[in-house]
């Protein structure tokens, strides 16, 4: 059941959409060569590419959807519950915690203590379940960085189930 969840989110989303517009093009001009639908889907992956990744556009339909949520500057003092989602993350033990984290996570976890440090009595909760099977839960090793950072084990709760951001 959950890979076929998987599948149908990447096949609707924006860029799988994109994606299976180039593949079978691809793939339909692989076994008709002067096929001129498989060039139009193959274009037309390509253009979309262009249009929602390296342009501007890109830029302002995200500006829509973070416009409604400015930056917390000064918190609000009655907020108890900071949450932070996890972006990736790798155990790996040859490395300090401070670089187990990837940039987006760090980011989101460094944000996630300035707030901590101005909520005196907040908690921390940090999200994010297993990106594969032999690793723990990437909720760990941010739990991990805030001690290093400084937040106390008790005000830190984690939650390692979770695999999608929904």
């Amino acid at each position: 059941m959950t890979s076929l969840k998987e599948l149908l989110e990447t096949c609707f989303s924006p860029v799988g959409l994109m994606t299976i517009l180039f593949a079978s093009g691809i793939l339909v001009n692989a076994f008709r060569r002067q096929s001129r639908i498989g060039h139009y889907l193959v274009w037309s992956g390509v253009g979309l590419y262009m249009v929602f990744l390296l342009t501007p556009l890109a830029e302002v339909l995200y500006a829509n959807l973070e416009h409604p949520y400015p930056s917390m500057l000064h918190p609000d003092p009655s907020v108890r519950t900071i949450v932070v989602l996890s972006g990736y993350g790798e155990d790996f033990p040859f490395l300090p915690v401070t670089s187990k984290l990837g940039v987006d996570t760090i980011s989101r976890m460094a944000e996630g203590i300035r707030l901590y440090r101005e909520l005196p009595d907040a908690r921390l909760i940090v999200s994010g379940g297993i990106l594969r099977h032999q690793d723990g839960p990437i909720a760990n090793l941010m739990a991990d960085f805030a001690r290093v950072m400084g937040v106390p084990n008790q005000d830190i709760i984690v939650e390692g189930r979770s695999t999608t951001t929904y």
